[in-house]
């Protein structure tokens, strides 16, 4: 019976010293979490049964959204006017030669014409306007000479045509036909047979009649 009393203490000894070894072996498992725990940045250290609330984010910082710059127009400078200066040349308004009066001292005109021809040229044509519109009023008398045709008929006829063409010019000037009249002038015996074709029988002369200025 000694024997059996001391058999359950022995045992009863060992289970103890086995819980307090078993229970010693947790209690340093559970230290080296805690200290895991206490090493990491932003933890708390818990105790058995604490529910640990997780460290909130860090908030982002808030960027302006970018403004536009604002357009400004240059304004509009207009350029200075340069003042007129003393000795500026004055502008010549262009005179309108037809509208200038013509000259009145001119008193007859006298053309030759070309060899069996009745063409008047332009610097003609100009002085015998001249002539008419310095007298509009006047009457007019020509003298016509045609020498270079093989008869006297011919003669007259083309000295006709060159007081016709005379006497269209004066009519453009403004002299009524009525106002103008014409002397034919051929050769005769006295000048000698044939065509004459020297200065004299081709010329012609304009004069004021009468009733001008």
């Amino acid at each position: 019976m000694k024997n059996i009393v001391i058999g359950l203490i022995f045992f009863f000894s060992g289970s103890a010293s086995l819980g307090v070894s078993l229970w010693m072996m947790a209690d340093a498992r559970s230290g080296d979490g805690t200290s895991k725990a206490a090493a990491a940045p932003g933890s708390q250290p818990s105790s058995p049964g604490t529910v640990v609330a997780p460290s909130p984010e860090p908030a982002m910082p808030t960027v302006p959204d970018p403004v536009e710059p604002a357009m400004i127009e240059p304004a509009m400078v207009e350029p200075p006017v340069p003042a007129p200066t003393a000795d500026a040349t004055p502008t010549m308004e262009p005179v309108d030669a037809m509208a200038m009066e013509p000259a009145t001292d001119l008193t007859e005109v006298l053309l030759v014409f070309d060899a069996r021809s009745q063409h008047i040229s332009k610097q003609v044509k100009e002085e015998i306007t001249q002539l008419a519109k310095g007298q509009p009023d006047a009457s007019f008398k020509l003298e016509v000479a045609a020498g270079e045709a093989d008869s006297p008929e011919g003669n007259q006829k083309l000295g006709k045509k060159r007081a016709r063409a005379i006497r269209k010019v004066l009519e453009d000037a403004g002299i009524p036909q009525r106002k103008v009249s014409y002397r034919i002038l051929v050769p005769g015996p006295e000048d000698g047979d044939g065509e004459q074709t020297s200065r004299q029988w081709r010329k012609a002369t304009v004069r004021l009649a009468g009733g001008g200025k």
